[in-house]
């Protein structure tokens, strides 16, 4: 019990907003919308989705929210990027600010903090980072429903875009990792996972019967129709 709550300590220092599954389903719903069709612009998606998740490298890279953040994003700022990855990177800070305002208007904290008392370690991780622990939630949800086995081969291979200023090959290798296992909703001895991110692997699996729960379920639901109809 108290090898698990300093893990979940550890877990609830960071600072959420959308965490990777969410990410990479709402960027896929965004070429969908975009009516991407020719066998090049297929190929440089790819490189949108790893953008799309590519910000929070910050967990295993040790840099500041801001180096991988911006702030005010537009759609057209998304649109007019130079690359492909960099209008997924783009996107990924769009959505953490858009997100925030839908979560606000859902009251869904009320709800959550009501169905993690009586469960020592969620409500533990409720009152430490209700911010993470939902964002998890909404993960596990969104990975129930959708396959991202696509996804996860693109994490075999580092994008060239990935290594910049403050972050290295070995910083991408470690994110990439922790990705594939985060995606397939499995660690294996073979996975070799970050210490700095097993706590949110610890996380999700507290998490299992919460995601059976109606109520989280149309909240999710509704998070992507309020992406949908933005996009």
């Amino acid at each position: 019990m108290k090898k698990t709550a300093l893990l979940l300590c550890l877990c609830f220092n960071y600072a959420f907003a959308s965490t990777p599954i969410t990410h990479a389903y709402l960027a896929k719903i965004w070429i969908e919308q975009s009516n991407t069709k020719t066998e090049e612009e297929q190929i440089l998606d790819k490189d949108f989705l790893l953008g799309s998740v590519y910000p929070d490298i910050r967990y295993v890279a040790a840099i500041s929210r801001e180096k991988t953040h911006k702030k005010n994003v537009t759609k057209d700022d998304i649109k007019s990027a130079k690359t492909r990855f960099l209008s997924g990177c783009k996107l990924h800070s769009f959505i953490d600010e858009q997100r925030e305002q839908f979560v606000t208007d859902s009251k869904i904290y009320s709800w959550l903090e009501e169905e993690c008392k009586d469960n020592p370690l969620l409500h533990f991780a409720f009152i430490s980072n209700k911010y993470a622990l939902l964002c998890i939630l909404e993960d596990e949800i969104i990975r129930k429903k959708y396959s991202f086995e696509e996804l996860v081969e693109h994490f075999n291979k580092i994008h060239t875009e990935e290594i910049n200023d403050g972050i290295t090959g070995k910083n991408v290798e470690a994110w990439h990792n922790f990705l594939k296992a985060y995606f397939k909703g499995t660690v294996t001895k073979e996975d070799e996972i970050s210490p700095q991110l097993m706590p949110i692997l610890l996380i999700r699996g507290l998490v299992g019967e919460l995601t059976n729960q109606e109520k989280i379920i149309q909240y999710t639901d509704g998070m992507i129709d309020f992406f949908k109809n933005l996009f």
